[in-house]
């Protein structure tokens, strides 16, 4: 289970929800949490992902609510498809204004290694893009299989999408930067 906890009042009293999702099996630690966000619109975004379970490969759900004492929602996965490509060190940034973008490191069986994607919401986590490959463009290798992702939105904007490559075993960082919401 996946609970919170949300304070209004900077931390002096807490409100604790105990359970907010389910998982098949849970993958939290070994650099894997669940994040949450809360959009100018009140509502709060929780990401997180399961574990392999038999020949179901990690993914990652979205569960969300439109206010802190409203139901959470069913989690959806944000990769749809009954055989999803693995998503695995996921991590989720907010633009504030219902923009959200879920960085991860997936596995596409045409590709050699893994290489790292990025699905968008226009509308506070209701509904997803399809998987937009990162590391594409005039980029040789693929992404570390051992680490995390992380992304943010710049005040005017800009997403930036920052992951451990995996070149010829060099393990340095890179960082991917869209001034179009990812569409670039």
């Amino acid at each position: 289970r996946i609970g919170i906890a949300v304070s209004n009042d900077g931390g002096v009293t807490w409100r604790v929800t105990d359970s907010i999702a389910y998982m098949r099996a849970s993958m939290i630690g070994l650099q894997r949490r669940p994040t949450v966000f809360k959009s100018n619109d009140g509502s709060l975004v929780c990401s997180y992902e399961d574990q392999k379970v038999g020949d179901a490969m990690p993914r990652v759900y979205v569960t969300r609510t439109t206010a802190e004492n409203e139901p959470w929602s069913t989690p959806i996965a944000v990769v749809r498809g009954d055989q999803a490509a693995m998503q695995d060190f996921s991590s989720m940034a907010s633009s504030g204004d219902g923009r959200l973008a879920i960085a991860f490191i997936g596995d596409d069986p045409a590709l050699s290694g893994r290489q790292v994607y990025v699905v968008l919401s226009k509308d506070y986590g209701r509904s997803w893009s399809d998987p937009l490959q990162v590391n594409s463009i005039s980029w040789k290798g693929s992404a570390c299989e051992c680490c995390m992702t992380s992304v943010a939105y710049s005040r005017s904007g800009v997403l930036g999408v920052a992951f451990r490559a995996n070149r010829n075993n060099v393990r340095d960082i890179h960082v991917a930067f869209s001034t179009n919401n990812g569409v670039s």
